[in-house]
């Protein structure tokens, strides 16, 4: 099944991420989430499997969980977030996101998916170096 809608998204490794969203029905009124369950993940490619790992009847998917929280439920807004410790160890470049949301019902329906640009941090030298004193 198709994700209902497409957004691409811009990551810095090495700072913490968060992107809040809205969910809402086809007249564009928010939708009441409580009770709801947010999944997210992202991957390098959808197909990324762990080679060493994996066997052809237990694959092995090799994805990075992206921390999902209702913020207001009410007005149907949740969010996503990675932390710096994870984001630190990416490396630049494209990966995919997809974000599954669960109804009260149990039922599963992808609802975003997208692209997510990673780079690195041009505020942030962690483990990469230290800026240099004498520039300019």
């Amino acid at each position: 099944m198709a994700a209902q809608y497409q957004v691409n998204l811009q990551m810095s490794a090495g700072t913490s991420f968060s992107q809040t969203f809205t969910v809402t029905e086809p007249d564009n009124s928010v939708t009441d989430i409580t009770g709801y369950n947010f999944y997210a993940k992202m991957a390098k490619h959808e197909g990324a499997l762990n080679a060493v790992e994996s066997t052809s009847s237990s694959p092995v998917w090799r994805s990075i969980p992206l921390t999902t929280t209702i913020v207001d439920a009410v007005n149907g807004e949740y969010s996503i977030s990675l932390d710096s410790s994870i984001n630190v160890k990416l490396d630049e470049g494209k990966y995919v996101y997809s974000i599954v949301m669960e109804d009260a019902g149990s039922v599963k329906t992808e609802i975003l998916a997208g692209l997510v640009f990673v780079d690195r941090g041009f505020a942030f030298t962690g483990d990469y170096g230290t800026v240099d004193s004498n520039y300019p």
